[in-house]
């Protein structure tokens, strides 16, 4: 089973029906249902359903709805299906934002998840950094550049007194002659480009030129190559990818 949802929308799927805000999709039979409709949805601030039209077999009094939990994470994270009755889809998610305090809020952060043709999910949250940074290593004594994943750098929270003078919302931060300058923010989230490479783009955003951009903006590519062999994701770091390219360039040139 596969299931698209929309918490503040519907999903725009033809063949769930024009307000499904929770699809299902069997791939085996090839089939599409909807198991939550946007126009009956009852909300908390934990707890989400979605009811439909639709009687159960099992329970003719009830109807067929979903339900998505939300707990308090250290990211946005991503929903997770839990398991299914035959009248109930059950979810949870844990993010951030169920979080009653700001303790994990970022100032910008985008989805750190793909699929891919398999409709297998490539999911880097384990690699973003709640506070400070990754070094990235580079040939030039007098630039450090830091990167985080998917999310702006918290340099606050951080000891390293570099990272200090970056800019609020920076994903990308180039230390040169002490000063600290933003080079890329997140915009967009993970994009699988084949079946083993996952791409992040950073860009600048906002006035202010950089003398070494000769008038263009910059901007950060991070490519990530999947390892050959299986991993536990729960011990996922940068080190566990036989390459993690990052390119800083200025947009209008060739990064």
């Amino acid at each position: 089973m596969l299931y698209k949802i929309s918490i503040c929308g519907n999903v725009d799927i033809a063949q769930c029906g024009p307000s499904s805000a929770v699809c299902m999709h069997d791939l085996k039979a090839s089939s599409y249902h909807s198991v939550g409709d946007s126009s009956s949805k009852t909300a908390t601030r934990s707890l989400l359903e979605f009811s439909t039209k639709e009687s159960c077999k099992q329970s003719p009094n009830h109807k067929i709805q979903s339900s998505i939990t939300f707990l308090c994470g250290k990211t946005l994270g991503t929903p997770e299906f839990v398991t299914a009755t035959g009248c109930v889809h059950y979810f949870e998610w844990r993010t951030s934002a169920a979080c009653k305090k700001d303790t994990f809020k970022a100032n910008k952060e985008v989805p750190c998840y793909a699929f891919d043709g398999e409709l297998k999910k490539h999911d880097l949250n384990p690699l973003i950094k709640i506070s400070g940074g990754y070094l990235v290593d580079d040939s030039d004594p007098d630039t450090s550049l830091f990167i985080n994943v998917c999310r702006d750098i918290d340099s606050l929270r951080d000891s390293s007194p570099q990272l200090h003078g970056c800019p609020p919302g920076t994903a990308a931060c180039l230390v040169r002659g002490g000063q600290a300058f933003d080079v890329g923010q997140p915009k967009e989230g993970l994009k699988l480009m084949s079946k083993d490479r996952l791409v992040l783009s950073y860009v600048k955003e906002g006035a202010g030129e950089l003398d070494f951009c000769d008038g263009h903006s910059p901007a950060v590519t991070i490519t990530f190559v999947c390892p050959s062999e299986r991993r536990e994701v729960s011990g996922l770091s940068l080190e566990d990818f036989p390459a993690a390219h990052v390119s800083v360039g200025c947009l209008g040139e060739r990064i």
